[in-house]
């Protein structure tokens, strides 16, 4: 071993060594949850960018951190196979199903969770609004997927 490596054969045959990066159980769904949270985070940012000067500044901000909450842990849930669904892969077909899916989920759950503190002064009924709308789109999303992917391609719409 050359004298600059700065590490003796056992640290070297460590690094060098098989990984296990087969995640299986709960660190399997936290990944889920992390990636299912940036799937929605930065496909919906303009939906959240637009939350930004809202008229009811709090409750819409509460209602859509709740429905994104929600839509992260349920996509985090059925990507890890516990349930009946299948979570789509990412496509480039499926981009724009994905944006506009999710960008509709926040703003309908935004706004509508602030529609219901104002008139009913329920919090918790607003985060029980966003998170079963998000938890409905996580449910729907599947489906429309599939609808997607069935249609022909672009240059034979017209035909």
């Amino acid at each position: 071993m050359p004298p600059n490596r700065g590490s003796d054969h056992t640290t070297e045959r460590r690094k060098a060594g098989p990984r296990n990066a087969e995640k299986v159980g709960v660190e399997r769904w936290i990944e889920g949850v992390f990636f299912g949270c940036a799937e929605v985070a930065v496909l919906a940012w303009p939906a959240l960018l637009s939350l930004l000067d809202a008229a009811a500044n709090a409750a819409v901000k509460f209602a859509a951190i709740v429905a994104l909450s929600t839509a992260a842990v349920a996509i985090g849930t059925v990507r890890t196979g516990w349930t009946s669904l299948a979570w789509p892969p990412l496509t480039p077909r499926l981009l724009l199903a994905r944006a506009v899916s999710h960008n509709l989920t926040i703003l309908l759950a935004a706004h509508g969770g602030a529609a219901i503190v104002l008139l009913t002064e329920s919090t918790l009924g607003s985060a029980a609004f966003a998170a079963a709308i998000a938890g409905g789109s996580v449910w729907v999303f599947p489906r429309i997927a599939e609808r997607v992917a069935a249609l022909p391609p672009w240059w034979e719409w017209g035909r």
